[in-house]
């Protein structure tokens, strides 16, 4: 465990739900102490940001989509990204979620194509329920 963090093991730890961009707000407003976001928006010179893990991305089709495919074992095969090119993409709002919607746009053009972004939800829920309704596919973290 970080040693910052070992020091105040057992301390109550109230928990907040916001943005990246208001949980970091909320740092420098000194309303909470700690803060887990997925991508920081801006990175302040007075907070300190640590990366505690890597997340990976999903790739969210409805069931009878093309790019749907299985393994002989029925587990799900992989889908190279440069696959989605030309695909509705479904993502959460640019300031809902700036970093994430940031990351997956850069990936995309990364991989040589730039993002059909059909629609734009506040909710990631939101979201998976457009997939399965079959408004395009999205990108969710696992």
């Amino acid at each position: 465990m970080n040693p910052r963090l070992q020091a105040r093991a057992g301390s109550e730890c109230p928990a907040h739900a916001s943005s990246a961009a208001g949980l970091t707000e909320a740092l420098l407003r000194e309303e909470v102490q700690v803060a887990v976001i997925r991508a920081a928006v801006a990175r302040p010179a007075d907070l300190i940001f640590e990366k505690l893990a890597r997340e990976n991305m999903l790739i969210a089709l409805p069931a009878k989509h093309h790019l749907v495919r299985r393994r002989a074992s029925s587990e799900p095969a992989p889908i190279a990204l440069r696959a989605l090119a030309g695909e509705r993409l479904i993502l959460v709002r640019r300031h809902a979620a700036p970093g994430m919607y940031g990351n997956v746009v850069e990936a995309c053009h990364k991989a040589g194509f730039e993002p059909l972004v059909v629609a734009e939800v506040e909710q990631m829920l939101t979201g998976i329920n457009l997939v399965a309704a079959g408004v395009g596919i999205s990108l969710v973290p696992a």
